[in-house]
């Protein structure tokens, strides 16, 4: 959670930046006291991502103190996530303002899930985004959850620059230790992860578990 906040924490902060070069290579210096009256009336249009961003950034620090909460808890249970709410709400809002676009879908009948299997999704889900903001250069990203009658697949395509899978799970990867990670979490619910991708032409991953 702290990671994939980050990451939109950084993303709006790069889009402020944006806002308030072009702000100054347009004319932002003053030339009279009228338009610097006019000025102060009047927000930045930087000052909106500034705040979302110190939003972002509260939203880390009650993660962290969930966190630690849980790591003092003595029951060892996990608790629900919702998962179709946990994505539509927490995924879209770390690019609000920026030209990348998240969407969420979902397809089929909802079904019951284990607390433990809505946990993994949600968190390979997470990394996915993040690991596409990050790397991708894309401008949209799309994650499906796909509910069948004997499983449900979680899908997160984007349409940046892709990468040779081959090369990113080798050791000594960063990109590869993530992906490895993703595919233990699946793995230890009998599910399994797939990896589309190649140079140029996005990427694609994809979890499957199974439902009893």
């Amino acid at each position: 959670n702290l990671s994939q906040t980050m990451t939109g924490v950084l993303l709006q902060l790069d889009t402020a930046r944006e806002v308030l070069e072009a702000d100054d290579a347009t004319g932002g210096k003053l030339n009279s006291a009228s338009s610097k009256a006019a000025l102060s009336r009047a927000p930045h249009p930087g000052l909106p991502y500034i705040d979302r961003a110190i939003a972002l950034a509260r939203d880390g620090i009650v993660q962290t103190r969930h966190l630690l909460q849980a790591l003092r808890s003595k029951t060892g249970q996990i608790a629900p996530v919702n998962l179709v709410q946990a994505l539509q709400r927490d995924l879209p809002r770390l690019t609000v303002g920026t030209h990348i676009q998240v969407s969420v879908e979902q397809h089929g009948s909802m079904r019951p899930m284990l607390a433990k299997q809505e946990l993994v999704l949600f968190r390979v889900a997470q990394e996915a985004v993040t690991n596409a903001l990050r790397h991708s250069g894309g401008k949209s990203i799309r994650v499906g959850l796909d509910w069948q009658e004997h499983g449900i697949s979680l899908s997160v395509c984007d349409d940046g620059c892709g990468f040779d899978v081959a090369s990113k799970q080798g050791p000594g990867s960063s990109a590869g230790m993530g992906l490895a990670g993703m595919q233990q979490r699946v793995a230890a619910l009998a599910g399994t992860l797939t990896i589309e991708s190649g140079p140029g032409r996005g990427t694609c991953i994809r979890a499957t578990l199974p439902l009893n």
